[in-house]
Order: structure tokens, then C-alpha cells, then sequence
């Protein structure tokens, strides 16, 4: 019976980590994942074998052994998986602590009950992880760099701290003792949550730049595809002011039998007066767009295709398309441009069929230009946070139409397939 006990403790251990990690980085399956597991399921379970361990290795092993889990398990920076491996320590020492604690204060034996307390530790254990999981916002745990250190100190000095407690606790036989040591465990774990706390303002504020960054490719769009019809309309009124001369001219020449003389001038004047719009599916805010786009890849030497199949009319705020398709292509050229001239090349599909909208397109890239974050791919620029989380502008339109978004990469490809539904 006590074994069954065991084994069902260390896969609630396992179930904690888990849960624990899942929340601040995208989970990845792999040969060296499932070890990884394997190897804290089974520290997990002979630990209620080694009751008598020091308390330095038994902490060591399990820091060690987490943070494993959180390296071939899970996507993500390793300054920020240590952090947060760290911190998952720091509350699990807390964990142990009070119920020490609590053992103390009513006479129990530790060593006798060690199989219940280990439950019950883990038990608050889990109620910690279940409220930072709830209290913190799952989607904006991508950009941790001004807190690093802070967050690093905070549960390295903490560790410290209860270490300290707990070994001058076995060798002081006071309640005083005993219950100022559970105060001050207490305000530790006080300390740990304001951490967290702080994390999650900290990104709350990068949340709010990102919604700040939205507008702003909002209007500088709108500002440029004002621009476009002004110079449009500009280039419209001189043509219609010279048409005259240019007429009268090419009258004199076939007067005058000069016929290749007049077709050779008509060349020229189609070539330097109307605008080559290579998109033409009559939609105003998509035509202008991709056009202004494709003017923008040619001047970068990237190959530029696409298959765009739409009407004038559809069911979406075209503000939110010019800004979604906007925000793709910009990022599209942009990942070309990391790569060599020969393999530059964006290619776009976009097609609306039963009052859904569907958008697939492929860019080249640089695999060393770009990491993913829970799910996210980002920039490794230094302003990274303006550019490859510029997909958080998208995110937000495709969740309005509650779409579908994928995004998936190989060394040379990446690739975005996205579902609005009208």
C-alpha cells in the first residue's frame, strides 16, 4: 500500500512541474523530454527512501533535475528557465518548511510521518501553482529582460535564507524559536508572491505597448495608403493636364507618316505616366496594399508571388485586414532581408470562400534571426519586442473573428496560415 502511495505522490509531482512550467513556456515532446521526466519521476519516488539525505543534496538533485525538464521539455530562453526553476524551488522549500513547521509546533515526528507531510506539502504546493497560474496572464510571458536579475536574486537569497532556517531549527529546541522561524518563512513566501507580483505588472506594462504598437501600425497604414491615393491622384491631374500635348504631338507624327516614330512615343508615355498595379482585384484596401508591398520587395530584390481571389465587399473591418496583411508582409520583408538575394522570396495566397477569409504565405528566413517563446516567434534584434512581436497585432484581429492562426518554420521557410471567419 505505501508503495502505491508513493508512486501516485511522485506523479502528483510530475502533474505539479508541469503545470508549474507549462505556464510561463510552450511545452515540445522528444526523445529527451520523456527522459528528462523520467528521471524526476524516479528522484521523486525514492525520495521517501532517503528521509535522512542532507537536506544541501536533496535540494541540489531537485533543482538540477527541474530545470533538465524545463531544458529539453520546454521552448524558451534558459536565463528565464532558470529563473523560473529557481522559483519553483524556492516554493517548494516553503512548502516543506511550514509543514516542518506545523510538525514541530504539535510534537510529530518528521521522520515518522514523512509520507503524509510529503503529501501535504506537495497539496499547498500544487494551491500555489494553481493561483500564479489563475493571478498571472498566460499570453504576455514571452519578454522578460529589465527583471532578470531582480527575479534571479530574489528566490537565490531565499533559498539561502530558509536553508539557514530550517538547519538552525533542528538544533534549537525553543517553540519561540519555532514560531518566529514559521514567521519568518512566512514572510519569505510573502516576499516570493510580491516577486511574482511584480513580474506580472511588469508585463502587464510590455502588454500595453504592444496595444500601443497596434495603433500605431493602424495609422502609419492608413497614413500610407493616404499617401498612395494623393500621389495617385496628383499623377492623375498631370496626365489629364498634358494629354492635350502629348495628343496634338502624336497627331503631327502620323501626319507626318511616323508611325513607329508615335507607337515608340506611346510606349514611353504609358511607361513614365500610369502606375503599375500588378494587383487589380478591385478591393481598394487589399489592391493598394500589395501593390505598395510589391514596389517595396522589388526595391530589395525579393521575388515577390502571390494569388489574391476577393471581392470588393466582405464581412470584415478592412482597417483590421490592411493592418493583419500589413503586419505580415512588413515581417515577410523583413526576414528576407536577412537572408542572401538569391533566396529572398515571399509568396501569398489569399483566397474568400463562404464568407470566411483564408490567407496562407511563405517567406524565406534566417533560423539564427528568430526564437520562439511560447508558441511566439521572435526578432532577436535588439528591438525585438517592435518586430517579431508584431504578430501580436494579428493575434488580436484573428481573435475578434475568433480565427485560426498557425505559424510553423524549417531552417529555410516560414510559414503563416491564418482563417478569419466572417
Amino acid at each position: 500500500m505505501n508503495n502505491i502511495f508513493n508512486l501516485f505522490v511522485a506523479v502528483f509531482s510530475l502533474k505539479i512541474a508541469y503545470e508549474y512550467l507549462s505556464i510561463f513556456f510552450e511545452y515540445k515532446k522528444g526523445i529527451a523530454s520523456y527522459l528528462t521526466w523520467g528521471l524526476y519521476y524516479i528522484w521523486q519516488g525514492v525520495l521517501v527512501f532517503l528521509a535522512h539525505l542532507s537536506w544541501e543534496v536533496n535540494l541540489l538533485f531537485t533543482i538540477f533535475l527541474v530545470f533538465l525538464v524545463a531544458l529539453f521539455s520546454y521552448y524558451g530562453r534558459i536565463v528565464s528557465k532558470i529563473i523560473f526553476v529557481l522559483m519553483y524551488n524556492v516554493l517548494w522549500m516553503l512548502s516543506e518548511l511550514l509543514i516542518g513547521y506545523i510538525y514541530m509546533v504539535l510534537d510529530i515526528s518528521i521522520y515518522e510521518e514523512v509520507e503524509v507531510g510529503s503529501l501535504i506539502s506537495k497539496l499547498f504546493l500544487w494551491g500555489i501553482v494553481c493561483s500564479i497560474k489563475y493571478f498571472l496572464p498566460h499570453s504576455s510571458l514571452v519578454n522578460m529582460k529589465k527583471y532578470d536579475i531582480v527575479l534571479i536574486i530574489i528566490p537565490i537569497g531565499s533559498i539561502i535564507i530558509l536553508n539557514n532556517i530550517f538547519s538552525v531549527s533542528k538544533w534549537i529546541n525553543s517553540d519561540t524559536w519555532r514560531i518566529n522561524s514559521l514567521i519568518s518563512t512566512g514572510i519569505l513566501l510573502i516576499i516570493n508572491i510580491v516577486a511574482f507580483e511584480r513580474c506580472k505588472k511588469s508585463f502587464e506594462e510590455w502588454e500595453l505597448k504592444q496595444k500601443n504598437i497596434f495603433y500605431k501600425n493602424q495609422l502609419d497604414l492608413f497614413n500610407n495608403s493616404i499617401q498612395d491615393k494623393q500621389k495617385m491622384f496628383l499623377d492623375m491631374r498631370r496626365v489629364r493636364h498634358d494629354l492635350k500635348h502629348h495628343l496634338i504631338y502624336l497627331i503631327q507624327l502620323i501626319e507626318h507618316g511616323e508611325t513607329n516614330k508615335a507607337l515608340d512615343y506611346m510606349e514611353t508615355l504609358v511607361d513614365e505616366t500610369i502606375t503599375k498595379e500588378i494587383c487589380n482585384t478591385e478591393n481598394i484596401v487589399i489592391d493598394s496594399l500589395i501593390n505598395s508591398k510589391n514596389t517595396l520587395a522589388e526595391k530589395n530584390q525579393i521575388d515577390f508571388k502571390f494569388d489574391i481571389k476577393v471581392p470588393i465587399n466582405m464581412p470584415f473591418d478592412m482597417a483590421d485586414i490592411s493592418v493583419l496583411l500589413g503586419n505580415i508582409l512588413d515581417n515577410a520583408i523583413e526576414s528576407c532581408l536577412n537572408c542572401k538575394i538569391s533566396k529572398r522570396r515571399i509568396e501569398l495566397i489569399i483566397r474568400f470562400e463562404g464568407a470566411n477569409l483564408l490567407i496562407k504565405m511563405e517567406n524565406t528566413l534566417d533560423k539564427d534571426k528568430i526564437r520562439r517563446v511560447k508558441g511566439k516567434f521572435i526578432s532577436t534584434k535588439t528591438n525585438a519586442e517592435n518586430h517579431g512581436l508584431g504578430l501580436y497585432s494579428v493575434e488580436r484581429i484573428v481573435e475578434k473573428y475568433h480565427g485560426y492562426l498557425e505559424c510553423n518554420n524549417n531552417d529555410e521557410i516560414f510559414l503563416q496560415k491564418i482563417i478569419l471567419f466572417g
